[in-house]
């Protein structure tokens, strides 16, 4: 899950809801739905998504595929349930712990995914229309100067397919798929 949030730049409750019907594997792309708007009216929008991250929903999707929700995790009870994902305030906080970094939040997640792209030269328009901001204003308060040694050190991190699909209780053992 947490790849997924760094690919699309997703609200956390963006993907907590995803369904598999918002999914268009052989389209290459999601539907995002929020409502972040005066109006509170739910609005949506299809999102590009690269081959990693088709690849891993093709693996997920052999998980939750018939559970409606694309990110679920099981219960501790002794049928082990599969639940959707609801606000988990902790479940980031405890992955940063176990990877030694230092505490940050989903939100900090679409800001370095709005920093990797403008580091990439992407139009800013374009990374509005991502991030599915209504103000230019906006997404360029999220665009932070990522260094040269950051960027280098991003170039170190092990590809998606080095890392297993979990398909255990996340809440119970603090990773994500």
């Amino acid at each position: 899950m947490s790849f997924a949030y760094l690919q699309t730049g997703a609200r956390r409750d963006e993907l907590f809801r995803l369904r598999w019907r918002d999914v268009d594997l052989s389209g290459r792309r999601v539907r995002l739905l929020w409502r972040k708007n005066v109006l509170g009216e739910w609005k949506e929008s299809w999102l590009p998504i690269g081959d990693d991250l088709v690849s891993m929903l093709e693996k997920q999707r052999r998980v939750t595929g018939l559970l409606g929700f694309v990110f679920m995790w099981r219960s501790d009870d002794e049928q082990g349930k599969w639940m959707p994902y609801q606000y988990r305030q902790h479940w980031l906080k405890k992955l940063c712990a176990k990877a030694g970094v230092k505490q940050f939040g989903f939100h900090g997640i679409r800001h370095l995914f709005a920093s990797i792209l403008a580091s990439k030269n992407v139009p800013l328009v374009e990374i509005q229309k991502m991030l599915r901001h209504g103000s230019i204003a906006t997404t360029q308060r999220y665009i932070h100067s990522l260094q040269e040694g950051s960027r280098e050190a991003l170039a170190a991190l092990p590809k998606l397919h080095s890392y297993p699909l979990k398909t255990e209780n996340p809440q119970k053992n603090h990773s994500a798929n």
